[in-house]
């Protein structure tokens, strides 16, 4: 709900837990018509690269152009 009280339309997101708490939160978001943004550089988790790969690529399957790194970020925010 505050969310959408103040028209958020893109979401970005980074956390702990990449193949747990950012991809469910990102397919919550995805279902909720939000266009999301996951920054995998500031994705962090304890299971080994193969798993947290595998959940970005999931992500990668909700929207084109969703998993991003900062790099690409700093390119946004510049194109405004």
């Amino acid at each position: 709900l505050l969310l959408r009280g103040a028209g958020a339309e893109h979401l970005f997101m980074c956390g702990a837990m990449t193949d747990i708490c950012v991809n469910y939160t990102a397919a919550e978001a995805h279902q909720r018509d939000y266009h999301i943004h996951v920054i995998s550089d500031a994705c962090y988790t304890s299971s080994d690269d193969g798993v947290a790969e595998a959940a970005l690529d999931n992500i990668r399957y909700f929207q084109k152009g969703d998993v991003i790194c900062c790099s690409e970020l700093d390119k946004l925010q510049q194109n405004g």
